[in-house]
């Protein structure tokens, strides 16, 4: 029996051939509708907003030591400053959870 035939076809080789299979038909990408962006408007978007989240992350550990050494020079803020070093590990986690 081939794939997506309800009758028994033993012995024929007119259709998939032994392990291949028919493709599934899929519903076209809905891209004209009025008002609404199409399927890779809305990937293009979020691919470009998860660039520049990667950006953020990666500036964000050298931002939290400039930050922490500005805070211990100017108001001797040492003995709290180390907060800091949190807000890369909560912003990481908070857009991990926002994707």
């Amino acid at each position: 029996m081939n794939a997506g035939d309800s009758d028994a076809t033993y012995g024929r080789s007119n259709g998939p051939q032994d392990g291949q299979f028919r493709s599934i038909p899929t519903e076209a990408a809905p891209g004209g509708a009025v008002g609404q962006p199409g399927r890779t408007e809305i990937d293009a978007r979020r691919e470009a907003r998860r660039k520049r989240m990667n950006g953020l992350l990666a500036a964000s550990g050298g931002l939290a030591t400039v930050v922490f050494l500005v805070l211990g020079f100017t108001m001797g803020a040492w003995y709290w400053a180390w907060v800091v070093f949190l807000l890369p590990g909560i912003l990481r986690t908070y857009l991990g959870a926002s994707e």
